[in-house]
């Protein structure tokens, strides 16, 4: 492996730098943040057809949008009436449709809830904390603070609201990111104390 350090500012141009060090290489292939991609989202379009038919709600955290495009690709594909809901874990996460609608048709099966991001990515309160250690505690599932932790209080929050029919098929996509978790050991480990 060989590392390659840039500046801020030439990263934000990332096709540039890889052109610059990689374009002449035909075994060499440029993947954005997040494997934000056309073929990232036909990926995970592919899940769809791992679900039952009738989930009537699917819930994924989302970063750049990639995982709930190729969701919402899949649940047309295979003419699902599942509502799509995502939990953008970036602050002001509403830029998360615009994103999606790079690759896939979008509609009232999406729904955006933009108030679970805990003060942006990768960042944290007590609350979720808390929350993430015992969710773990209670059902033995690992999740990480960046994402999927921020995923299920928003579906804990919004059921205990109401916003949540009891009757309801809710799928939970949990896409791992556990890497997250060691990177909030000492806060968690302060917690526990």
């Amino acid at each position: 492996m060989q590392l390659i350090f840039t500046s801020r500012e030439s990263y934000k141009d990332k096709p540039m730098l890889f052109d610059q060090y990689f374009g002449n290489q035909k075994d060499a292939f440029f993947i954005d943040e997040g494997g934000a991609s056309a073929e990232a989202v036909q990926g995970c379009a592919e899940i769809i057809a791992e679900l039952p038919v009738d989930v009537n709600l699917l819930f994924c955290a989302a970063g750049t949008g990639t995982t709930a495009a190729g969701l919402m690709q899949g649940i047309w594909n295979h003419n699902r009436q599942t509502e799509l809901h995502v939990v953008p874990v970036l602050k002001d996460g509403v830029f998360i449709r615009t994103e999606m609608e790079r690759y896939v048709r979008v509609d009232h099966q999406l729904v955006l809830h933009t108030d679970y991001h805990f003060g942006g990515y990768a960042k944290t309160q007590p609350a979720l904390l808390e929350f993430l250690q015992q969710f773990s505690s209670n059902y033995g599932l690992l999740t990480d603070p960046v994402y999927t932790a921020k995923m299920f209080f928003g579906i804990f929050d919004l059921a205990a609201k109401g916003m949540i029919d009891r009757e309801a098929k809710v799928v939970a996509l949990h896409t791992g990111g556990l890497l997250g978790l060691l990177g909030m050991k000492d806060k968690l480990e302060k917690m526990l104390i």
